[in-house]
């Protein structure tokens, strides 16, 4: 069962878990650089690599457990992709954007792609954004 303890806010990150956060960025953005033109051919919309933080919650029969905090790598009018210390086995979540300093936009989302890149300690997640609920 997963529990708030196991994703702790990125302001709580040990510096080996920042570390990470920005090895995976330049690893996210080489590929992006080396395959893009090769992957604008499949997908059907055009990603954006991105340094926000957003806000994931985790859901149990349609009910928020709990919030956390994490890096948003790209988006695109679809989906979007982040990391967190876990992996998230339930795949229905949903994100919090920020638009201005007081309001986020809440989408319903589903995990489409989990990956651990070789030798980091954070997992990052490829998610389709279904829908926005506010």
């Amino acid at each position: 069962m997963l529990s708030q303890k196991s994703f702790p806010n990125i302001d709580c990150y040990t510096d080996r878990q920042r570390e990470s956060v920005f090895r995976i960025r330049e690893m996210v953005q080489k590929d992006e650089d080396r395959l893009g033109k090769h992957y604008t051919v499949s997908r059907s919309k055009s990603r954006q690599m991105c340094d926000n933080v957003i806000q994931v919650s985790i859901l149990s029969e349609a009910k928020v457990l709990f919030t956390f905090t994490a890096h948003m790598l790209n988006i695109s009018s679809t989906g979007l992709s982040f990391l967190s210390p876990c992996e998230i086995d339930s795949k229905e979540i949903h994100v919090g954007l920020s638009l201005h300093e007081n309001e986020t936009a809440w989408f319903d989302a589903t995990i489409v792609r989990i990956r651990k890149p070789p030798g980091e300690k954070l997992w990052e997640h490829g998610v389709k954004l279904n829908g926005r609920l506010n």
